[in-house]
């Protein structure tokens, strides 16, 4: 799948505990795709649904930053988790888990079509088949190896 790069976020990622310097932490990160919180001031999105990507552990220091680009294709939606190294001495006090937000409710995103979402870091792909129906969000893992869905079956209010 061709994505269309359509947001980057920047976020720090709090993976890798002080004093490790392995370059690639994979350490698993736990997604969900759900209701999106509408308020007032947010953009109005064809179907209010967000992709929520967070780490498992938390860990006394920030070691690097992971940028997640998310694009849309005419067949699903791809993050691709980029990393940088901060410089190994580096030892920034954590405050909590990475994660970050991303509406995803538009494009290929659509009641009853199928789509697929991927997930790049380090050159390893992951990939759900996912399912958003008037009633649940389903989430079928096609190949896991760094990510995994909170919950298979999510009903919809």
């Amino acid at each position: 799948m061709k994505a269309h790069l359509v947001g980057t976020l920047a976020a720090i990622g709090s993976l890798a505990g002080c004093g490790i310097t392995e370059p690639k932490d994979l350490r698993p990160l736990s997604f969900a795709i759900r209701e999106q919180t509408v308020s007032d001031t947010a953009p109005v999105v064809p179907m209010p649904i967000e992709l929520v990507v967070r780490t498992e552990a938390q860990v006394p220091c920030l070691k690097y930053v992971l940028r997640p680009s998310v694009g849309f294709g005419t067949d699903g939606v791809a993050v691709n988790l980029n990393q940088t190294d901060l410089p190994q001495d580096t030892c920034i006090p954590s405050t909590g888990p990475f994660e970050f937000r991303y509406p995803i409710g538009f494009g290929a995103v659509t009641t009853d079509n199928p789509f697929f979402l991927t997930f790049e870091r380090a050159g390893l792909v992951d990939r759900y088949l996912v399912i958003v129906s008037e009633s649940a969000i389903d989430i079928a893992p096609l190949r896991s190896l760094f990510t995994h869905p909170n919950a298979t079956h999510v009903p919809r209010p």
